[in-house]
């Protein structure tokens, strides 16, 4: 196994920068089949408590994981539960997959983006860019704001 030095810039980067959304069952076979299995790669999970995870993990074992997320967004499509959201960085030979919980996740139209659920990396943050990827703390005036559109919607039925 390679392991690779921290790159706290390079994470950071593809971590905040702009990533390939994954809507398809292909397109989540694809990714499946091009993911590097000879590195280490570290899962982070950036919604624990009191401060985001991370454990290494070997290629074979991250692969196996996402053949699993990939069979649980398929079930949930095919109840028509929506897709989830998994997106994906690379840069050059460094990945970066952000999924969000498909059980959060509608589907994209709302004023509401889930936090991340879980990150897959090539790349092992510092110590900063792993407490970087904790959720913001809830927006009290996200609920008041949802409120009063759904209020004004019943209120017009829907027009205008």
């Amino acid at each position: 196994m390679i392991v690779r030095p921290p790159s706290a810039d390079s994470f950071l980067a593809l971590y905040n920068g702009r990533l390939q959304g994954m809507l398809t069952a292909e397109l989540h076979a694809q990714t499946a089949a091009a993911l590097p299995r000879e590195c280490t790669w570290h899962l982070i999970h950036p919604q624990a408590q009191p401060t985001p995870t991370i454990e290494p993990l070997a290629g074979d074992v991250v692969h196996a994981q996402f053949l699993d997320l990939v069979a649980e967004l398929a079930a949930l499509h095919a109840l028509h539960r929506g897709t989830g959201w998994t997106f994906v960085g690379e840069h050059g030979h460094e990945w970066l997959i952000k999924v969000f919980n498909p059980r959060q996740c509608g589907n994209g139209c709302g004023c509401y983006t889930p936090p991340v659920w879980r990150v897959y990396t090539t790349l092992c943050p510092s110590a900063a860019a792993l407490a970087a990827t904790a959720p913001p703390p809830p927006d009290p005036t996200l609920f008041a704001t949802f409120s009063e559109r759904a209020r004004q919607f019943f209120h017009t039925g829907g027009a205008g």
